[in-house]
């Protein structure tokens, strides 16, 4: 299963960074990008477990498998996090708080997409571009396996949350919610509202440690650990933090 959430993984990447105008390819059991993607995105993802996690020029890479032997001079280890897979089947109930709305963008909603790119980095405490859609442009919304949820409260968007639904897996990507509209239940309801939607289907998840019981309460367990690699010497970018 590891397998297919790290295939889950690069598929959601594929969907930002082609609307972005970004090359990928798949070669020897990793996925790569070419130069020009936002920082949120890996570089390269592992997706066979024997595949060598050391990709000449990527900057950053998901070790989807953890198997990174020497890196040599070229990458360093930066942490490690879990995969989370939650069975398919009944999906908690969405149990949204009084006040707040939470819709599906569709396509043509640009300027909602900007403002869940804005919630998403106030969340995760990440740079982002001064140009909408730098990090997600408009056109990913015409990808019916990708669903964009926006919460929001007194008309003011306060959470938000995604999802890829490529067949196989379902993998929730990007819950996030202000600072000031956290401990209300709305990220257990932008949760379960994603998982109700492809109930017939296992998901998959990465969490920050802070939301991680949030996601074992919506009945996730752990299934492996992924290793982050990374060129150079610097901090690690705040998304991986």
């Amino acid at each position: 299963m590891i397998a297919a959430a790290a295939r889950n993984l690069a598929t959601w990447h594929d969907v930002s960074l082609h609307a972005a105008g970004v090359a990928t390819e798949v070669r020897a059991g990793v996925w790569t990008a070419e130069p020009g993607g936002a920082g949120i995105f890996y570089d390269a993802i592992t997706l066979d477990p024997d595949a060598d996690p050391v990709v000449p020029g990527a900057a950053t890479v998901c070790d989807s498998f953890d198997v990174a032997g020497d890196l040599g001079a070229a990458l360093r280890r930066d942490g490690h996090a879990p995969w989370y897979l939650r069975p398919a089947g009944t999906t908690p109930s969405a149990l949204v708080p009084a006040g707040v709305t939470i819709d599906r963008l569709v396509e043509g909603d640009a300027a909602a997409l900007a403002d869940v790119e804005r919630c998403a980095a106030r969340a995760f405490d990440v740079w982002l571009p001064d140009r909408p859609g730098a990090v997600h442009p408009p056109e990913v919304l015409a990808d019916r396996r990708l669903r964009v949820l926006v919460a929001r409260h007194d008309a003011r968007v306060v959470g938000t949350a995604m999802s890829l639904d490529d067949g196989v897996v379902v993998g929730i990507y990007g819950v996030a919610v202000d600072d000031d509209a956290r401990r209300r239940g709305i990220a257990s309801a932008l949760t379960a509202t994603l998982l109700a939607a492809s109930p017939g289907r296992p998901a998959v998840l990465t969490p920050t440690p802070q939301a991680a019981r949030l996601y074992r309460r919506a009945g996730f367990v752990e299934i492996g650990r992924f290793g982050v690699l990374r060129a150079g010497r610097g901090p690690a970018p705040a998304a991986d933090r």
